[in-house]
């Protein structure tokens, strides 16, 4: 595991490739879950979640919705 710190510009952030929306109440659940996941995995180094733990996670919504989301940094 990398003990780096993250800067600030190493923030990720996922924002749909189809535009803004609101996500479904079950959708949002599911994300909150892979995320509690991903901290109990130790995939957080500091406040926020690895870039390994950030694209595990858009890879299980992409297979639970079928839509893509983007990488921001």
């Amino acid at each position: 595991m990398n003990s780096e710190i993250k800067t600030e510009d190493e923030v990720v952030e996922i924002e749909s490739t189809r535009g803004a929306g609101l996500w479904e109440e079950y959708i949002e659940s599911y994300l909150i879950g892979l995320i509690e996941d991903e901290v109990k995995k130790g995939n957080r180094l500091t406040t926020t979640l690895t870039k390994p733990a950030w694209k595990f996670i858009r890879h299980k919504i992409k297979e639970k919705t079928t839509k893509e989301y983007s990488q921001e940094l």
